[in-house]
């Protein structure tokens, strides 16, 4: 898609995290404005060479917010979900948990739910001594499960494991899955 240069996908009821992009070079302008689109923006969108203009205002995009080059038109609105409204790093247990999102497909009940910089304020699903020490999650048929699978409860503790260096994280994710039928 190294020629693609304009995209209007806007208010199309798209869903899911934004692709990479970044072999896109001609991309002048992108409209994904109201849509259902999650995730993590890709920082490569942010670093495009002939990127004008971007529109990605009524979606519920994570992470980082984003800082375009000079020169770029970019419309975010505010019902996004970055965890600052400048740009910045987001908090280091943040982006831990939003790296579980992503491997659960980025589900709208999270991008909904998880909002700001503190996991432990008032993030729904998370649980909290002083950091986040656990997210006991309840699945209704995510998008990517068979239908009639049933539900599925997934557990996630994040701790440190026997490490003075507190970058040192471990994730560990169970999964049951109950036949209700």
């Amino acid at each position: 898609m190294a020629k693609l240069s304009q995209v209007w996908l806007f208010a199309n009821a798209c869903t899911g995290s934004i692709p990479d992009l970044s072999k896109c070079l001609n991309l002048f302008d992108l409209q994904l404005r109201d849509n259902r689109l999650t995730g993590v923006l890709p920082l490569s969108l942010t670093e495009l060479p002939k990127l004008i203009n971007i529109s990605l205002q009524n979606n519920k995009l994570q992470g980082q917010f984003p800082e375009f080059k000079s020169g770029v038109s970019a419309t975010l609105g505010d019902t996004n979900s970055f965890c600052t409204s400048t740009p910045g790093p987001c908090d280091h247990e943040v982006n831990v948990l939003l790296a579980v999102a992503g491997a659960l497909g980025y589900p709208m009940s999270l991008a909904e739910a998880w909002t700001e910089n503190d996991a432990c304020a008032k993030w729904t699903f998370v649980t909290c001594d002083s950091q986040v020490s656990s997210l006991p999650l309840l699945s209704k048929d995510e998008k990517g499960k068979k239908s009639g699978s049933g539900s599925g409860l997934w557990s996630v503790i994040v701790g440190s494991e026997g490490s003075s260096t507190p970058s040192m994280t471990v994730i560990v994710v169970f999964a049951i899955f109950v036949n209700t039928r």
